[in-house]
């Protein structure tokens, strides 16, 4: 059993090399990581993310950024709803563009403020804070009885938490998606 787990560790340090050309200054860390990763996985009888292959990564990132960036669409489609949400609202058109400037502005920040999160956040972590951030932002406004509470649901909560996640879709489908990135990107 234990020569099975050496040679078991070396087909999978061997099969790590590969990717070392592609990982940048430390690629003797890196396959070691990846090795080890595998055994423990295959020991857990888990699934290891790297075992799945490129292709199919990149397919998955692109789903969840479509998934995920379908509310980000409200933006664009925010003039198709001025006239109904301002009869509904009770809203003046001023009032409508107000909401629609603020959100597009705290949209912009959260885009700009979301490589520092990155580097401090997992993915994962910062995803479901922004998504949940997002979704009551929306479920806010759309619940509004007024100006104010559908100012405060869909330009402070849902602008910045939307901008976040654009970014980390983004950057998820730069890293996972090999082959036509420019359309995949465009």
């Amino acid at each position: 059993d234990a020569h099975h787990e050496r040679t078991q560790r070396r087909r999978l340090v061997d099969d790590a090399l590969v990717p070392r050309l592609f990982l940048g200054r430390w690629p003797g860390r890196v396959a070691r990581d990846l090795a080890r990763r595998r055994l423990g996985a295959a020991r857990r009888g888990g699934i290891d993310a790297d075992a799945v292959s490129p292709g199919h990564r990149g397919q998955a990132a692109l789903l969840a950024a479509t998934v995920v960036n379908l509310p980000f669409g409200t933006l664009y489609a925010f003039s198709v709803f001025l006239k109904p949400m301002e009869a509904l609202l009770g809203a003046t058109r001023a009032e409508m563009g107000f909401v629609f400037g603020l959100a597009t502005v705290t949209l912009t920040v959260g885009m700009n403020f979301a490589p520092q999160l990155y580097r401090r956040l997992s993915p994962v972590t910062l995803a479901l804070a922004c998504g949940l951030t997002s979704g009551l932002g929306l479920v806010l406004a759309a619940s509004a009885s007024g100006f104010t509470q559908f100012a405060l649901g869909y330009g402070v909560l849902f602008g910045p938490g939307a901008g976040v996640l654009f970014i980390i879709a983004q950057q998820a489908v730069n890293q996972t998606v090999i082959v036509r990135r420019g359309l995949a990107n465009g």
